[in-house]
């Protein structure tokens, strides 16, 4: 007969991870079908210039359309359908 021998294993206490709230994806007035970005770097002078052309299709009726562009400075806002000639438009940049 052998001997019955019982070792207690330690198990680390693991903490449950933080729960954070659920968070939906805001409402989606455009799809955006293509992004082409026309990018000037100078790293010496640590500065990038940039034009981003922007194709989109209303999901319904638009009369405005907001991009996050916090931490941009944008100085031109042009807007065109389908082979229209691009036009100016009104922007405000809040960031």
């Amino acid at each position: 007969m052998y001997p019955i021998v019982i070792a207690p294993f330690l198990v680390p206490e693991t903490k449950a991870p933080p729960t954070e709230p659920t968070r939906f994806a805001a409402d989606r007035p455009a799809d955006i079908q293509h992004i082409a970005l026309d990018l000037k770097v100078d790293i010496p002078k640590k500065h990038v210039d940039a034009k981003a052309r922007i194709k989109l299709s209303g999901l319904r009726d638009l009369r405005s359309v907001r991009f996050d562009a916090t931490g941009f400075e944008v100085s031109d806002v042009r807007v065109g359908r389908g082979r229209e000639e691009m036009k100016k438009a009104d922007f405000r940049n809040d960031g």
